[in-house]
């Protein structure tokens, strides 16, 4: 209370940075209790691309007093994001933060300073390692944490310049990379301005062909279903059909040809868990240290929209 008082007092620039960095510190406090088995949250939410019910839940006891059951759900998690959806989040951002102007005419709107500011920080794109990984280049999305805006002093909110990073086979990492560890890594395939560009002149030659009677299309044909064909017929082989390969190739829940499973499964037990409550905690010691801790999760099946809370 004391800390959030005293920031306060601060510019909007100064109090994004000072609370970004307390943010960060305590999400690295928070991960080294999660792997030492010390941590002991509240509620936490499972949240990955898709969620669905393995079967029917099995009654695993029932309560003397009572006759309530316990119940044992297991959950299939889908982590990944495939091309498709990764095309709608470039989309969706342009559309929530207006047209994107070419880096060029940036450039051109720019002192030398901002200039040179700019070139610090990655664009927004898809990205491939520079090194073979487990025997392979791994493919990523990296997106811009702050945009630049007139209003704003990038410098004070994000003086690492970070990247929010998106995988094939992960989905979203829930860490940020800063741009100059996203450089030394990884190379650009694609910017998302030249994406959007291209979409955009697709856009206009389509309406242009309806005007003329050449073609008769919806105007919105390209948005959003068709910008993944667009995209694909122009940069298949240099970013699509590797995002594509390692989302297929990541479809198991054990780690294959170099990458991290895009699947796995968990089970949570639900209904009346208090009478079995010392049971599961002499069952978590047997198990590794970072497994140890009890924890209420809360899920929502992806189909059904149904909300499950569970140990």
């Amino acid at each position: 209370k004391k800390f959030l008082n005293r920031i306060a007092g601060l510019d909007v620039a100064r109090q994004n940075l000072v609370f970004s960095l307390f943010m960060a510190t305590l999400d690295d406090v928070v991960t080294d209790a999660k792997a030492t088995g010390e941590f002991e949250g509240s509620v936490e939410d499972i949240r990955a691309s898709s969620i669905t019910l393995k079967g029917q839940p099995d009654v695993i006891a029932t309560d003397a007093s009572c006759g309530a059951k316990t119940e044992l759900t297991k959950l299939i998690i889908d982590r990944g994001i495939s091309f498709s959806d990764i095309v709608q989040t470039i989309i969706d951002g342009d559309e929530s933060g207006g047209s994107e102007k070419s880096k060029d005419d940036n450039r051109d709107n720019m002192s030398d300073e901002e200039a040179d500011k700019e070139e610090e920080q990655c664009e927004s794109g898809f990205y491939i390692s520079r090194r073979k990984i487990a025997g392979r280049r791994l493919i990523m999305f990296a997106q811009r944490k702050v945009e630049k805006e007139d209003d704003i002093d990038r410098d004070f909110i994000d003086p690492l310049n970070l990247m929010i990073i998106s995988r094939p086979n992960t989905g979203k990492n829930p860490c940020e990379m800063s741009s100059q560890e996203v450089r030394y890594k990884y190379k650009l395939l694609v910017s998302s301005s030249d994406l959007i560009k291209h979409l955009q002149l697709v856009s206009v030659e389509v309406l242009s062909a309806d005007a003329d009677g050449e073609e008769k299309r919806e105007k919105d044909e390209t948005q959003p279903q068709d910008a993944v064909s667009v995209i694909r017929s122009k940069w298949g082989s240099t970013a699509a059909d590797l995002w594509d390969e390692a989302y297929d190739s990541s479809n198991f829940m054990d780690h294959n040809d170099g990458l991290a499973p895009r699947i796995s499964e968990i089970g949570l037990i639900t209904g009346a868990v208090l009478h079995i409550l010392p049971s599961l905690e002499k069952a978590v010691q047997f198990m590794p240290q970072n497994q140890r801790s009890l924890r209420v999760m809360r899920v929502e099946v992806s189909d059904s929209g149904q909300r499950i809370v569970g140990i």
